[in-house]
């Protein structure tokens, strides 16, 4: 063949190989494109290509292949040793052609090569077909095993080798270089400290990073296959803009929500949702998740913009301590639907300490030793009284009267006089007779005890003020507390008839009818976490929810409907025999005791023995005094804390913290809860409550005013109160923080939607300049 023949053949070559391109190039190109606009940031145009040219003797086809290369800029190579061909394939850093006679033995040795050291990836064979030689079905089989996609026939190798060779690298080439870009890529994704996971059309999970297992607590086996929202349990604000609805919008999503491990821990992250959509229909095949573990803190709304911290307003008379002393309000996601919403999310310098140590510790690539060694220093931590009390200074909050006034300790100098009302026991006798059932009015009304929207008022009004004996008594019943401890149901009738007896009728809000629903709030939330802990392992001890009953019922006994600052500021014997600390609380606890103690008839802990009732003794009086408002954020801080504690596999989210600690937390939050549940109440129930309790701080606001004292709740002023900004404030300030933490521990969606739908309510009676953000404000 002459010069002017070969160049003939490669112009002729290369217009068909262009036009065969254009012809079946609509899959390559549309492929190049994606890949274009996917890798950005990478460099994936075609790779360098080495020809390795094996036959069997020199002749015209080897002579058109080495010309057609060159002419190409190809780097060729010829050889006749097949071993030369095997010791040139070790360079494995650039895609490698062999053309091959497909009618030699040696066409065997290769292809065991090939497989045995996996080069199918970077070895392409372009098979060189003699006249006349046909190929059996199982050569054929083994090489497109080999990675051969291209066969040229002896007596077309000048038109055709030249065509087939561009073709290799537009296509076949081109992909494994992707694909080799893709190993490198998964490799990069497989070692980063983000979570990552990657999921097909049907959204289930085809991919996930060794960061994800670590952040999920699942193993991958159990993660592949499964639903991306399901491993995480990713929840979604009410308007349905969070990862769960983007993820069927298929829209792109980037935010902060809250999750749960495998082992039902609760986990705050920061989430990104990407959509991979195929040119030209923009039809999406993957998603692509990339979650970033935060320390925990009150559950945020998912846009970002609702959880920017408001800053501290200047000139603050703090100075600038207040920039870290100051709590700071951010905008809640259980009141995603109404803008604005805050919550007081208190950082106190320990718990800032214990976030940043979790985040350490739950870094992928944290050593053992070092996460063990974080572990014992985060439990020494907890089990000592180093988290900070309530905020120093309220000024960030806009209207502070109520907020203030329920912080108040009451420790503090006052030149004003002793209560007039008195505090002590009412010693009544109550004689032990036998249960008559109640009336069938009580009865009809208590069918409904454990149901959320239980009207404990109207059961007030049906039984002439004594609510709580036959709350009580249903509840008893229903939790076997005759059984606990070990009495008869004539004993547990008596002492509630003693306790009622001691809560004072005159009182509009902490009376009798207060502790019943306190009562039925507690057995309605121990349902609720009993169910929760059984999933993770755990329960609840039937002495545990004794104690949390007891409390719920003694926890405002002999209440003078006087807050403890009143109390310190008119030196009432109280406040003086307890020292001005935790007045009332102590009051109750002590009281109780001592009353159950005076009578057989009424002692339901006579049958105890010494251990056990001083352990009952002991949570008893711990929970009263967790009721104490001035301890609301110390309590919430280390409950929200133990709730980062993770461990990455255990049964209980809350394992690695000794177990009488965390549940005795539990405890703690569990009665606050119910103790402030009227927000989370139907809007008749919330309403009603929110009238008894100002016309209680009404008649507090009348006395300090008459007698010249300091005033505690400055807003309860019967001419000029405000009453739905009062019940606002307390919402943000108080329940909506506390309610959120619980809620991702243990999910109450009814008490969520009528927290929203109350706070709402009192939002629709104030007007903006009173309702409005503290910028407005």
């Amino acid at each position: 063949m002459s010069a002017n023949t070969a160049a003939s053949a490669t112009a002729k070559a290369t217009a068909e190989d262009d036009s065969a391109v254009s012809m079946m190039g609509d899959a390559s190109q549309q492929l190049a494109s994606k890949a274009k606009d996917t890798y950005c940031s990478a460099s994936l145009d075609a790779p360098n290509i080495k020809v390795l040219v094996h036959l069997p003797k020199k002749d015209s086809v080897e002579t058109i292949v080495q010309r057609l290369c060159v002419s190409e800029g190809y780097d060729c190579s010829l050889t006749r040793n097949i071993g030369d061909v095997i010791y040139l394939l070790k360079d494995v850093w650039r895609q490698i052609v062999v053309v091959i006679d497909v009618s030699t033995n040696d066409l065997t040795i290769l292809l065991d090569h090939i497989k045995t050291n996996c080069l199918k990836d970077c070895v392409t064979i372009l098979g060189i077909q003699p006249n006349g030689h046909n190929l059996s079905s199982g050569l054929l089989d083994r090489l497109c095993e080999a990675g051969i996609s291209r066969l040229v026939t002896e007596s077309d190798c000048d038109k055709q080798f030249l065509r087939e060779l561009h073709m290799m690298k537009k296509m076949e080439i081109a992909l494994k270089h992707r694909l080799q870009f893709s190993y490198a890529l998964l490799t990069a994704v497989d070692q980063c400290n983000d979570a990552i996971q990657i999921t097909g059309e049907d959204s289930k999970i085809m991919y996930v990073n060794r960061a994800f297992l670590d952040m999920s607590g699942y193993t991958r086996e159990e993660a592949l296959g499964k639903s991306a929202m399901d491993i995480l349990k990713c929840s979604d604000p009410r308007n349905d803009n969070g990862p769960r609805g983007a993820l069927t919008k298929d829209q792109v999503w980037d935010g902060v929500c809250t999750g749960r491990r495998k082992s039902g821990s609760v986990i705050r992250h920061h989430l990104k949702l990407i959509p991979v959509k195929m040119s030209p229909e923009k039809r999406v095949v993957h998603h692509v998740t990339i979650q970033r573990l935060l320390p925990y803190s009150a559950p945020h709304s998912y846009e970002p913009d609702h959880f920017k911290t408001l800053s501290p307003k200047q000139g603050s008379s703090s100075g600038s301590s207040s920039e870290h002393h100051t709590p700071v309000l951010r905008k809640v996601g259980s009141l995603s639907g109404v803008p604005g919403t805050r919550v007081l999310v208190v950082e106190t310098p320990i718990s800032k300490v214990v976030q940043t140590l979790s985040s350490v510790r739950d870094q992928f690539n944290c050593p053992v030793d070092i996460r063990d060694s974080i572990e014992k220093v985060m439990e020494v931590i907890r089990n000592f009284d180093l988290f900070s009390n309530a905020p120093t200074s309220m000024s960030n909050i806009g209207p502070k009267d109520i907020v203030t006034g329920l912080l108040q300790t009451g420790r503090r100098p006052s030149l004003g006089e002793t209560t007039s009302r008195s505090l002590s026991a009412h010693h009544l006798h109550i004689r032990h007779s036998a249960i008559t059932p109640p009336p069938v009015d009580v009865s009809e009304l208590l069918q409904n005890v454990v149901t959320w929207e239980f009207d404990v008022i109207g059961l007030e009004r049906i039984t002439s003020m004594n609510p709580l004996y036959y709350t009580g008594m249903e509840i008893f019943k229903e939790f076997r507390l005759c059984e606990v401890l070990d009495v008869e149901d004539s004993v547990i009738a008596s002492w509630l008839k003693l306790m009622e007896s001691h809560y004072h009728r005159s009182n509009t809000y902490h009376n009798s009818t207060h502790a019943a629903d306190v009562l039925q709030a507690t057995a309605y939330l121990i349902r609720l976490v009993d169910d929760q802990l059984a999933i993770q392992g755990d329960m609840l001890e039937p002495q545990e929810k004794a104690a949390m009953l007891i409390t719920a019922v003694i926890h405002d006994l002999d209440h003078p409907g006087r807050t403890n600052p009143f109390l310190c500021n008119t030196h009432d014997p109280l406040a003086i025999l307890y020292n001005d600390n935790a007045v009332l609380e102590n009051h109750h606890a002590a009281l109780s005791f001592k009353l159950t103690s005076e009578n057989k008839h009424t002692n339901i802990y006579q049958s105890l023995d010494s251990t056990t009732y001083r352990e009952l003794r002991s949570t008893i009086i711990d929970l009263v005094l967790a009721t104490d408002m001035s301890k609301h954020f110390d309590i919430l801080s280390r409950f929200k804390n133990i709730l980062t504690v993770d461990d990455s596999g255990s049964n209980s989210s809350l394992a690695k913290e000794p177990r009488d600690t965390h549940h005795l937390l539990l405890q703690r939050i569990l009665v606050k809860c119910a103790d402030i549940s009227n927000a989370c109440r139907p809007q008749h129930l919330c309403q009603a409550w929110a009238k008894k309790i100002s016309e209680e701080y009404f008649s507090q606001t009348a006395e300090e005013k008459e007698r010249g004292l300091p005033v505690v709740f400055p807003d309860f002023d019967e001419l000029t109160c405000n009453l739905p900004q009062t019940q606002i404030k307390f919402i943000e300030v108080f329940v909506s923080g506390l309610f959120e933490a619980w809620h991702s521990f243990c999910t109450i969606p009814t008490l969520m939607d009528h927290l929203l739908s109350n706070y709402e309510y009192w939002k629709s009676l104030c007007p903006p300049s009173t309702s409005g953000s503290e910028d407005e404000n």
